[in-house]
């Protein structure tokens, strides 16, 4: 499992986030280690709240991870729109492979739906690489830390079509959108 994780920490995260600017960086970063302002942390450093339930769906104790999960139906029609919306548009924009664009918006929303992601549910080009993904864990792809398989996927296509895109730019452009969804969530 280390192995895989270490593979995942990539320049592509590194190059996104700084495409996100400081206060977006830190403050996703900070999200993802449980240092952001949320119901838990709010009540623990008595801070705008009495309490520690999150305040869309009143769930107790609300943790980082359960903003990105959150129940209500507001968040979970935003998050699903700007899947459908911001995100295709930046997968579109970049001419990604349309087998994994289309797998890349599915597994976003399953993921947020709470659905198993199963590889066999997967075209066979796009396989390897949501396997590799759920090793490590669909909240590390949220969050950028993707298994290098996704880019082998792009570089096939963009060989295929003659386009001299890199997929590192590819990869920086979707996880930088993610980012910007995520940080939706906290808002």
């Amino acid at each position: 499992m280390t192995f895989l994780f270490q593979a995942a920490v990539t320049l592509t995260g590194n190059q996104a986030a700084k495409q996100s600017g400081n206060y977006l960086r830190t403050n996703v970063a900070g999200g993802s280690s449980g240092s952001i302002g949320v119901g838990n942390q709010l009540f623990h450093y008595k801070y705008q709240q009495d309490h520690s339930n999150c305040l869309l769906c009143q769930e107790r104790r609300e943790k980082v991870s359960h903003v990105l999960h959150c129940t209500d139906q507001g968040a979970t029609t935003h998050t699903l729109h700007r899947i459908e919306g911001p995100v295709k548009k930046t997968l579109d924009d970049n001419l990604t492979d349309p087998v994994l664009s289309e797998a890349i918006l599915d597994i976003l929303t399953k993921w947020r739906l709470g659905t198993p992601i199963l590889p066999i549910h997967y075209n066979y080009s796009v396989r390897s690489a949501v396997h590799a993904q759920r090793l490590l864990g669909w909240h590390y792809f949220v969050l950028g830390f993707w298994v290098p398989e996704w880019r082998h996927v792009q570089v096939i296509h963009y060989k295929r079509i003659s386009s001299k895109k890199l997929s590192l730019r590819w990869a920086t452009a979707v996880i930088h959108r993610l980012f910007l969804t995520a940080w939706d969530m906290w808002q």
